[in-house]
């Protein structure tokens, strides 16, 4: 079954937080005190799958930080 974006985003800011934590040795309460978010929220993103709500400057600086590039492509065609 083919995933929709929202799926699709909660997997790549689940990666970017796994891949945080491993890098940086952070803690939940760390990843949450850099997106302004309860240590909570992130647990409960990995475990629950809930969806933190945050901004995409947050997301971006987070990717930042365990390694990643975000880069924008635009598509051949919109349809």
């Amino acid at each position: 079954m083919k995933k929709n974006l929202y799926q699709k985003a909660h997997e790549d800011i689940s990666a970017i937080i796994a891949e945080t934590k491993a890098r940086k040795r952070w803690e939940d309460k760390d990843i949450g005190m850099v997106l302004d978010i309860k240590a909570s929220s992130v647990s409960d993103h990995r475990l629950k799958g809930t969806f933190p709500n945050m901004s995409f400057f947050k997301v971006l600086f987070l990717a930042d930080a365990s390694g990643y590039d975000i880069k924008f492509v635009k598509r051949e065609a919109y349809r």
